[in-house]
């Protein structure tokens, strides 16, 4: 197979995409979710954006309290709370634009490291050459 600057740079990140959208869903799929509620440790900081709070949220009839740093109108609200089976203990605020959206901003520095190692090392008009299996005469 050969492969042109661009095209090998487009097959990279679209590995990278699928690593990291394999990765998402293998998590989604493992996560177990429950219903919390997110109570702030000082009434007086909810006059400001964000604030220090506890999310308490229950698995079966254990409660778990885990400390956060978030915007206050979610305050004294219902929220969806995810978390691993085997770390409980661990849960964390769902929603779907930190799950997806906001993780994918991780995708930024491997892009990057990609993008200059294939720009820097091919020339314009140069080819990589791969082969798979055995090279035949």
């Amino acid at each position: 197979m050969t492969f042109n600057r661009l095209s090998l740079f487009l097959t990279g990140f679209a590995l990278i995409l699928g690593l990291f959208v394999l990765q998402r869903v293998l998590t989604y799929h493992r996560s177990e979710f429950t219903h919390g509620i997110l109570l702030c440790k000082n009434p007086d900081d909810l006059q400001y954006y964000e604030a220090e709070m506890e999310l308490h949220y229950y698995i079966g009839m254990k409660e778990y309290v885990t400390e956060v740093f978030l915007p206050t109108e979610l305050a004294y609200r219902p929220v969806t709370v995810r978390y691993l089976p085997n770390k409980p203990e661990k849960g964390r605020l769902y929603t779907v634009r930190d799950f997806w959206f906001l993780s994918a901003l991780w995708l930024l520095l491997p892009t990057m490291v990609w993008g200059a190692l294939v720009f820097t090392l091919l020339r314009e008009n140069q080819r990589a050459r791969f082969s798979i299996g055995r090279k035949q005469k």
